[in-house]
């Protein structure tokens, strides 16, 4: 069972696919929100939230022009660096940018900044920032080369600053402008590098921001997350105590739990959780179609004790990801069925699907 960062609830699906290359349609039924994610991205993690920040490495804000039809739709990413203006922090080079190609580590020179949300995935990561002057910055990864940058930029009148295209929502009020919002799009290699941020002066103010993002090492990036993150280190040992007092079915892989990412520890205890809810739901569906009423009858069992699930109650009240999954325990106990946009519905593998970001 492949995990990867919401219950795909909708609100959750609507957020992720603004940072995220498209992966395929948005699930039918309502959802409820998960909670702590960004404001605008296979499967639990993405169902939780996935795409991603990381800016590490940039050519240089001099020369501002707008794409006309001799200029690519794509900037040359081999391209010298151009002079910086003093008053803007240089990031790290092309190659050492490409050369952490699976999970890019990064940080952000500005002071005042902290990171409030992290998800990731094999498809890129997202994250998400706010500033003590109450300006926030979402920035995301999003592995897919030059098709994905495409999707992120194409159709848009966007300005190129040296490695960057950028879109200055202030002249896109029908878009959310005129609040001081901007975002930059680089593609480095196989992934695009974007930010998108609110409320800045000026496009200087926000590409200063930007240029300030460094590239770090796994141990500096591990040493900057808040405690409420799971870094890929702390998988292992969070997913044992996470489980301590969860009921698991024969032949659960529990080291499939832990991937290597870093994610919000909501989103990571959404994963955990979701991963043994499936498994039960599985054991309750198969049990049904074969008609094994006792195969049935402890698969109920072991979802019922859900509610006693440390975990899920240390999240019950920061989201939805708990009242979704006791409804799944409710629905296979001789509850009324899962809320959805039609009302209560039997529980069926489609719905788990889509509402837990189940593969089964």
């Amino acid at each position: 069972m492949n995990m990867q960062l919401d219950p795909h609830v909708k609100a959750v699906f609507d957020d992720i696919v603004a940072h995220t290359p498209d992966i395929g349609p948005t699930p039918t039924h309502d959802v409820v929100s998960l909670g702590h994610g960004p404001s605008d991205r296979g499967r639990r993690w993405l169902a939780v939230a996935a795409a991603a920040i990381v800016v590490v490495g940039v050519g240089a804000l001099v020369a501002v022009q707008r794409p006309d039809s001799e200029t690519p739709a794509v900037s040359d990413t081999n391209a010298p660096p151009q002079t910086v203006p003093t008053n803007v922090v240089p990031l790290a080079s092309v190659d050492q940018l490409d050369s952490a190609a699976d999970h890019p580590r990064f940080a952000l020179s500005e002071p005042g900044w902290t990171m409030t949300h992290a998800s990731e995935s094999e498809h890129g990561g997202s994250y998400s920032f706010e500033h003590t002057d109450g300006r926030t910055l979402d920035a995301s990864t999003i592995r897919g080369g030059a098709d994905g940058f495409e999707a992120r930029v194409g159709g848009e009148d966007r300005v190129v600053i040296g490695l960057w295209h950028v879109l200055d929502y202030s002249a896109t009020p029908e878009e959310g402008g005129g609040d001081g919002r901007y975002r930059a799009d680089s593609l480095r290699g196989e992934w695009t590098y974007e930010f998108d941020g609110r409320p800045f002066d000026s496009l200087d103010a926000f590409m200063t921001t930007v240029a300030g993002a460094h590239a770090v090492d796994e141990t500096q990036w591990q040493a900057s997350l808040p405690d409420t993150f799971v870094s890929g280190g702390e998988q292992t040992a969070t997913v044992a105590a996470l489980l301590r007092d969860v009921p698991l079915p024969d032949g659960f892989d529990i080291d499939a739990l832990s991937d290597g990412t870093t994610n919000s520890r909501y989103q990571f205890i959404a994963h955990v959780s979701g991963a043994v809810a499936c498994a039960w739901l599985d054991e309750w569906f198969t049990g049904q179609e074969t008609d094994d009423s006792a195969l049935q009858r402890d698969a109920a069992a072991a979802l019922a004790t859900s509610y006693d699930w440390s975990m899920l109650t240390e999240i019950a009240d920061q989201g939805g990801w708990s009242d979704v999954l006791w409804q799944h325990a409710d629905a296979v106990n001789g509850g009324e069925g899962v809320l959805t946009g039609a009302g209560p519905q039997p529980p069926s593998r489609e719905e788990a699907n889509s509402a837990l970001g189940c593969e089964i």
